[in-house]
């Protein structure tokens, strides 16, 4: 920490202050004792000291203090002894004179400064504890001494010795602060500054070398500061600022023994600036200017390393083998080889990769960097997939290298190798182990994120998942974030945790929108949408992943699940674009199936059934294997059977039964075969084929249909009475009483369809006295009601619907009975009644298909009431459902209703646009005839017409609708004064809808248009 100059300073310091002016201690005393020899060898002792000829001078002193033991110079004598025994490098002979000298004389003179020596004796010998006793005894005794500011440095210097930084430095600066001109102030910084360095404090230690430079420009130290400062600057990362003082230092001390160090440092710090090119011409310089330097064999190394990290591979590897050839001694061989091993590997040359790795090995077997080698090893072998090799390797390593900071690594590597051999149960193992056992590795976090994917892969989602959210507690920003959000949420899909997989597939979009896992990420939302019928969110997230689809394989399963949801959209046509596409993408043939047989199923919803027979068939023949075939085989039966190609259908069938005679469809096929026959009109095949089927299948949940065909096959062949007895003819097959019961209903329609009504109600009657807990018991009372509403008894038909609540009010049909009577109250306009009705089937059924009708007609009653508020609340909180709930679309219907009656039109007619743009069906027919009365209201009566018209010709399914829509369309003509348009709508009236009372009141206005 401080230069033999320094020491040679402070002893010509002490030693000039003790002896200017000379000591002359002869009293006249001892001139009267003294012996003329005893003053002429104590002179010529001293003399030899003073000249600084320290041996002879201690051996004299110490033969003169041997002869003369109560000689007057004693006490000098012993002084300058122990200075003699402290120049000569003896301090543990000097401490011990100065020790004897303080003990014998308290009254010394020079006391003082022999306290002060002593210390420094003690501390040159190592006894840092006594010397800074010594110190601190002088600070105490002598606090005004003129050598205080020596003791507090000495002082200083112990601590620093002792570690206790603190305390040094607050001696330190005590004497820079207490001796401002004391020569020793530079020592002090320079000893500060190290002591920060040394503690890393870096930017302290910079700021007092900066400090000594500039407040003692003439000190013997700043040379080596003037290096100090660029090295601190390096070490505080600020590498251009390094490069700029190691050049001044240079330039102005450049016989200094650290200029070779500078250049180094240079270099280096041209490295970690990115200044490659310049890093190597500095490493260039010190193997060059420098070649006995220690620098030289790392600067060969930095070379290397600057290409390898360059992916200069080869000349990493040239700087490499120079270093080994030309410095064959250093310590930085086996990095070197094992580097040039690693350029190799990076050079896909695996066989030298392997002789060099073997040569750091065999030539350093002791050497940690060949435990590295020796893990590289097994890394090619993992590589070149010789399983058995690595692992024996990797697990040598781990369990024969205990403090080997590659062995984290090599038990990592074991669980890859694990991993690639698909054992997916040792492989978490390993990367457990990796965790458990070693917490701050660096392998950690892929040991985290291997670990979560075996074990989703083992289908163990909630370990996973906690897996997971562990590597993301940790590692908040690591490079794998996106891959574990992704198999988080994945994680999270299995466990149907949607929200939250939903909320980490967010994350990763927008967090890292260049991640490999994009497409993936949105094509699980789109999946999760899939399944929660967000069929509209699920497409869109679908096509976005299709935009960020490099993955073939998966673009196909994008596509194919893009299909899915456009086929609960009903968007078909749309649905088969996405299927065909699909083929040309996906590798797996059973999913390529699978979107034929989607594509055969659109045909089908289409009603285009040749083309869906021809799409079913296509998978047979490409797809023979495929699980998909059955259904195939038999929907192709059913394509035909549903383009009344008949013929056809029953060899599809057959076809089916010769292929698969023990399938569990069997029964359905023979049973849709006898379908097939019948609508030939060949009964008699028809009924062969029933009977078929009800020989083979006595249990199939077809047989009552079985036996209803028979009977419908014998009506047709006027075998009327035959047919009322097939019933009984199979009674020894019903073998509980729900098949019993289904059988007397199958009579009972029966005898309906042969307009024997009393004695079908006599069948329902005898059901439910019969089988009383049977679910045909339980509706009996509704179909009764039907044939009421047949035979137009309207109050029996009430009557009826009443008992099916009242007595059944949680069987199916009560639903249905419970619509009707809120519908009757309605038309009666009695609607508070009306409101009860709806409002128990909406308790009793909220998932039945006429509840959003219910819900609607609740708010419809409100607004019949003129209560305006209570029916816009009532469809508003309807619209509180899933976005492909038809419930908001009877919401929109009504608060549409609504808007009209408020006369904001612009309101309303938003509302029915969404009907008529979403839907087809009745709604949008009666959405259609709102615009219609939007525009009547307003006396727009062309354009009212034409809305009204819409109906008719885009709705014509609804009558009801139809006939009020041409009514109101004729009345808009008649307003017109168009009185031959309006004719003909009302003569299309009279036509069309001769029952309706539109027919009446259309020829009520024809009588007026015409005057008859």
């Amino acid at each position: 920490m401080f230069s033999k100059r320094f020491l040679q300073f402070v002893f010509l310091l002490i030693t000039g202050l003790l002896f200017t002016p000379s000591v002359n201690l002869a009293q006249s005393a001892i001139r009267l004792q003294q012996t003329d020899k005893m003053n002429t060898e104590f002179r010529f002792a001293k003399g030899l000291y003073t000249d600084g000829i320290y041996p002879a001078a201690r051996d004299q002193l110490r033969q003169f203090l041997e002869k003369y033991k109560n000689s007057p110079h004693r006490a000098e004598a012993m002084y300058l002894l122990g200075e003699s025994y402290f120049q000569t490098g003896q301090f543990e002979r000097a401490t011990d004179t100065f020790t004897r000298l303080l003990n014998s004389y308290p009254g010394l003179a020079y006391y003082e400064r022999s306290l002060l020596r002593s210390g420094e004796a003690k501390y040159r010998s190592n006894d840092i504890h006594g010397a800074l006793a010594t110190f601190k005894e002088f600070n105490v005794r002598y606090p005004a001494s003129k050598f205080l500011d020596q003791s507090l440095y000495w002082q200083g210097e112990c601590y620093a010795k002792l570690g206790q930084k603190d305390l040094a430095v607050n001696s330190f600066t005590r004497l820079i602060k207490e001796f401002p001109q004391s020569s020793l102030n530079d020592y002090a910084l320079y000893s500060i500054g190290w002591l920060y360095e040394q503690s890393g404090e870096i930017e302290k230690a910079f700021k007092i070398y900066k400090k000594l430079i500039d407040d003692y420009p003439k000190s013997d130290l700043t040379e080596d500061v003037s290096y100090y400062l660029g090295f601190t600057s390096f070490k505080a990362g600020r590498f251009q600022e390094a490069v700029r003082y190691l050049q001044r230092a240079i330039e102005a001390y450049p016989e200094n023994n650290r200029t070779a160090e500078a250049r180094f440092f240079i270099a280096e710090s041209y490295y970690q600036a990115g200044d490659k090119q310049a890093a190597v011409e500095n490493y260039q310089k010190v193997i060059k200017n420098f070649k006995e330097s220690r620098w030289v064999d790392r600067s060969y190394y930095g070379i290397g390393w600057t290409y390898l990290e360059d992916k200069q591979y080869a000349r990493a590897i040239a700087a490499f083998e120079f270093l080994i050839t030309n410095q064959p001694d250093s310590p930085l061989l086996p990095k070197s080889l094992l580097h040039i091993g690693n350029c190799y590997t990076n050079l896909n040359d695996p066989g030298r990769a392997r002789q060099t790795f073997q040569s750091l090995i065999d030539r350093f077997p002791g050497d940690s960097v060949a435990v590295q080698g020796r893990f590289e090893l097994g890394v090619l072998d993992f590589k070149e997939k010789k399983y058995d090799e690595a692992e024996k390797i990797f697990n040598d390593i781990w369990q024969n290298n205990p403090e080997h900071p590659v062995r984290p690594r090599a038990l990592f590597m074991a669980g890859e190798v694990a991993l690639a051999r698909q054992n997916l149960t040792q492989a978490a193992q390993y990367y457990r182990q990796v965790l458990d056992s070693y917490p701050g590795a660096s392998v950690g976090a892929d040991a985290g994120f291997r670990l979560g994917w075996c074990l989703l892969q083992q289908n163990k989602p909630a370990e996973a998942a906690k897996t997971f959210n562990n590597f993301l507690n940790k590692y908040k920003n690591h490079e794998l974030k996106d891959q574990v959000l992704f198999w988080l949420a994945e994680s999270e899909v299995q466990l149907e945790q949607y929200a939250a997989a939903g909320k980490h597939y967010q994350q990763l979009i927008q967090q890292y929108p260049s991640s490999q896992s994009l497409n993936g990420a949105y094509y699980s939302l789109g999946w999760i949408d899939l399944q929660q019928d967000h069929f509209s969110r699920a497409i869109t997230n679908f096509n976005r992943a299709l935009q960020h689809s490099a993955n073939n394989k998966l673009k196909g399963e994008i596509l194919l699940r893009k299909g899915d949801a456009l086929f609960n959209q009903k968007s078909y046509r749309d649905a088969i674009g996405n299927y065909k596409n699909s083929q040309n993408f996906l590798t797996a043939e059973e999913n390529k199936a699978e979107a034929a047989y989607r594509i055969g199923q659109c045909y089908y919803r289409l009603g285009e059934f040749d083309a869906a027979a021809a799409a079913f068939n296509n998978l047979i023949l490409q797809f023979p294997q495929s699980h998909y075939v059955e259904d195939a085989s038999i929907a192709t039966g059913r394509a035909h059977f549903q383009a009344g190609q008949f013929e056809q259908a029953i060899r599809a069938f057959q076809n089916f039964i010769q292929k698969y005679p023990k399938s569990e469809f069997t029964d359905n096929v023979l049973y849709s075969i006898g379908d097939c026959y019948y609508n030939l009109g060949r009964y008699a095949e028809a009924i062969q084929s029933y009977e078929k089927m009800i020989r083979q299948f006595p249990k199939s949940p077809l047989l009552v249909d079985a036996v209803s065909g028979i009977q419908w096959s014998m009506i047709q062949k006027g075998e009327t009475s035959a047919a009322l007895a097939v019933t009984d003819s199979y009674s020894n097959l019903i073998k509980d009483s729900g098949t019993a019961a289904e059988f007397q209903k199958r009579k009972a329609e029966l005898y309906v369809n042969m307009s024997q009504y009393d004695k079908a109600i006599e069948v329902y009657r005898k059901t439910m006295r019969d089988f009383p807990g049977s679910e045909e018991a339980k509706n009996s009372w509704y179909w009764i009601a039907e044939i009421y509403s047949k035979t137009k008894d309207d109050q029996l038909a009430e009557g009826a619907l009443l008992h099916q609540i009242t007595e059944f009010p949680r069987a199916k049909t009560s639903a249905d009975a419970l619509l009707q009577l809120g519908n009757r109250a309605l038309d009666n306009q009695e609607f508070d009644t009306a409101i009860r009705y709806f409002q128990q089937l909406v308790k009793n059924f909220p998932q039945a298909d006429f509840t959003p009708e219910a819900k609607y007609n609740i708010g419809y009653s409100f607004l019949e009431q003129d209560r305006l508020t209570e029916a816009e609340n009532h469809f508003r909180e309807m619209l509180n459902q899933k976005p492909t709930d038809p419930t908001i679309d009877y919401a929109q219907l009504g608060l549409a209703r609504v808007a009209i009656a408020r006369k904001s039109y612009v309101d309303a007619e938003s509302y029915l646009d969404t009907i008529t743009g979403n839907r087809n069906d009745k709604l949008a027919a009666e959405a259609q005839y709102l615009k219609g009365e939007i525009l009547f209201d307003q006396e727009q009566f062309r354009q009212a017409a034409l809305q009204y018209l819409r109906v008719k010709y885009i709705f014509p399914q609804y009558p009801y609708w139809v006939v009020r829509s041409v009514y109101n369309a004729a009345l808009c003509y008649e307003r017109l004064e168009n009185k031959t348009e309006a004719l003909k709508l009302y003569q299309s009236l009279q036509k069309n809808f001769p029952e309706s009372k539109y027919a009446e009141l259309a020829n009520q206005h024809i009588k007026q248009i015409t005057g008859r």
